[in-house]
């Protein structure tokens, strides 16, 4: 008994010394709460919309930015909300944003929102939704092989994501091409942004090769912003922004040629 004691008062030494090191911040927080909390959101809020792929990220972050810049001050001066409140707000908060994290981390949902629907890679679909992705790749493959361009888009996909096949940055960019030079705007983007820069998911490459592998990925994107894809037109402001004059002529050249 005397050992549960003991241990106990040690316990309760170390919160001791634990709170005595948070207490500042604590206290600090709970000064400064409401301009911590706007500061907190404006930043996730710009997180959010940074994913401009993502169908939710726009009303997500436009909702999040105008709660803490506006509704929440407004709310504040009017209602002074008990302690246990305030928590729960944030824990929904931190919940939804979690939530809409796994949303953009999760590869099969990501690889369902860039993918090309097509009545003849249905069974490729049911088995991906099943998370049979080996099935789905094969199936894909079989279709690719037989010249269907959004079949070859969404092995590309595949292979760069790593559902069902090895990660492989070569196949999908032989798979992404293939479908891309049958007039595939999904596709032509998608090589765009595998070649050259960073047109909504990666950063702009380096070493030797790259105003080669940047010309041709800004050719594919006018291509597809050519076709009117979503984010194609965005993704061209952004590559031109990395490029010099003499790279996008170089790019809106081979595009000339190619249309010959």
């Amino acid at each position: 008994m005397d050992d549960l004691v003991q241990l106990f008062e040690d316990l309760w030494s170390v919160i001791g010394r634990l709170w005595r090191l948070v207490q500042p911040a604590w206290e600090f927080i709970d000064r400064y709460e409401e301009p911590i909390t706007i500061v907190a959101g404006i930043l996730l809020a710009l997180l959010i919309l940074s994913d401009r792929e993502h169908p939710l990220s726009r009303p997500i972050g436009i909702g999040l930015l105008v709660g803490a810049v506006i509704i929440g001050p407004l709310f504040r001066r009017f209602i002074d909300l008990p302690w246990y409140l305030d928590v729960a707000i944030v824990v929904i908060g931190l919940i939804a944003l979690g939530a809409w994290c796994w949303d953009v981390m999760d590869s099969h949902r990501v690889a369902l929102r860039w993918f090309v629907k097509s009545p003849k890679a249905a069974v490729a679909f049911i088995a991906f939704r099943k998370r049979q992705y080996r099935e789905a790749a094969d199936e894909f493959r079989r279709l690719a092989e037989g010249g269907d361009a959004a079949a070859q888009n969404n092995l590309g996909i595949m292979f760069e994501i790593g559902l069902g096949t090895t990660t492989s940055d070569t196949e999908a960019e032989h798979w992404y091409r293939k479908a891309a030079e049958q007039g595939l705007a999904d596709a032509q983007y998608n090589l765009a942004t595998l070649l050259a820069v960073d047109v909504g998911r990666r950063k702009i490459v380096s070493g030797e090769h790259d105003e080669e592998s940047l010309v041709e990925g800004h050719k594919w994107v006018l291509f597809a912003a050519a076709q009117d894809h979503p984010n194609a037109k965005r993704g061209v402001k952004r590559m031109r922004k990395r490029m010099t004059p003499d790279q996008v002529s170089k790019a809106e050249k081979m595009v000339a040629d190619w249309c010959r």
